[in-house]
């Protein structure tokens, strides 16, 4: 009794190793090969250089929706605020930040677009500009971090996100808590 089961279960391992064998076998990817670019074929004129490009914003600005939102470093963005005089948004984030990539995807947002001429949009990442990192840090050195200011740099008071105890902290996971800010600091113009 015992020769016929193990008989049984031989042909069976026997039969799925021959169909992943003959698999192997009829239904291999074909070799994929480098693609051979003649130089004679590329249109050089059509290819855009980064003096024909536009100006690109703070370094990592495209994520945060560069050029819709224009995002200015925070010299530039304190110069344009003051020249203007519009209240600036500032954005202390870091590129490692999981937490800021959430964040970022809220400037993407047609609401949050349509603020874009109201504030001067400024975004500093906190490992290229330490300095910022100390400056800002009234309630603790978390990040993301949201400050809206005076067009001569002063921090608004009242002018907080305000969530789970830290006071500049939006949540990204609530649009319209960004969007309550900046509607509320509007209008406080």
């Amino acid at each position: 009794m015992f020769k016929d089961e193990y008989r049984k279960l031989y042909a069976g391992v026997l039969a799925v190793c021959g169909v992943a064998l003959a698999s192997s076998v009829f239904f291999t990817r074909p070799e994929i090969k480098p693609a051979v670019i003649r130089p004679d074929t590329i249109d050089y004129g059509a290819i855009e250089t980064a003096s024909t490009t536009k100006t690109a914003g703070p370094d990592g600005a495209e994520a945060w929706n560069y050029p819709e939102i224009p995002w200015r470093s925070f010299k530039d963005g304190m110069e344009k605020a003051a020249q203007e005089k519009k209240p600036a948004i500032l954005v202390l984030q870091a590129s490692w930040c999981l937490m800021c990539r959430d964040y970022q995807q809220l400037f993407k947002s047609p609401e949050v677009k349509e603020w874009a001429d109201d504030y001067v949009f400024i975004l500093a990442d906190i490992d290229k500009e330490p300095d910022l990192q100390k400056r800002f840090n009234v309630d603790g050195d978390y990040i993301p971090r949201t400050f809206i200011m005076e067009h001569d740099g002063k921090l608004r008071i009242g002018a907080q996100g305000g969530f789970g105890g830290h006071k500049y902290f939006v949540d990204p996971y609530r649009p319209q808590a960004l969007l309550k800010l900046l509607k509320s600091q509007a209008s406080a113009r």
